[in-house]
């Protein structure tokens, strides 16, 4: 979604955001005065969602979006639950595993994989910027690589360990 907001100090600056629950995700600041546009920013979110609520669908009708076909009458409220299960903002039929530490936004083990408990690198710089401390996902593309190439250090060491103390035992 973009979203053009002016600051009361006469600057305008755009930008695109994804909201969570409606809101804005992370706080925003002016890039002339620094002040903090969040609150500006979530009016013009709920002014763009209003506009665009009734031309989506009729009033009082809700659309939800499942993962998987729910069953006809089974279990009413099992099919209430999975409704109510959040989904990655990336992956929409991937249910949400974790939420991203720094802007909440749900993430899936897919993203998970990829960035670890951030939801994308931007996220991460954030992070890093703000002092957040950001868990490691042990099942993260590079913490696995990591440990794979530690673990071949050792097998070689072992190995030319080995093969040392053969040849000197034959030289001997």
């Amino acid at each position: 979604m973009k979203i053009k907001v002016q600051c009361p100090c006469g600057t305008r600056f755009e930008f695109e955001v994804e909201p969570v629950n409606g809101r804005m995700p992370m706080p925003i600041n002016c890039p002339s005065c620094g002040a903090d546009a969040t609150g500006l920013a979530n009016d013009i979110i709920r002014q763009q969602s209003a506009s665009a609520a009734p031309a989506s669908a009729p009033a009082g009708l809700r659309i939800s979006h499942s993962a998987h076909p729910a069953p006809a009458a089974a279990h009413p409220a099992a099919a209430a639950v999975e409704s109510d299960v959040p989904h990655c903002f990336r992956h929409q039929s991937e249910p949400a595993a974790e939420a991203c530490c720094v802007c909440g936004k749900p993430i899936c083990l897919k993203c998970m994989e990829q960035f670890g408990h951030v939801c994308s690198v931007y996220c991460r710089q954030q992070a890093e910027r703000k002092g957040i401390e950001v868990p490691v996902y042990g099942r993260q593309k590079n913490v696995v690589a990591g440990r794979t190439a530690a673990l071949a250090k050792v097998i070689t060491f072992a190995v030319v360990g080995v093969v040392v103390v053969v040849v000197g035992l034959w030289f001997w």
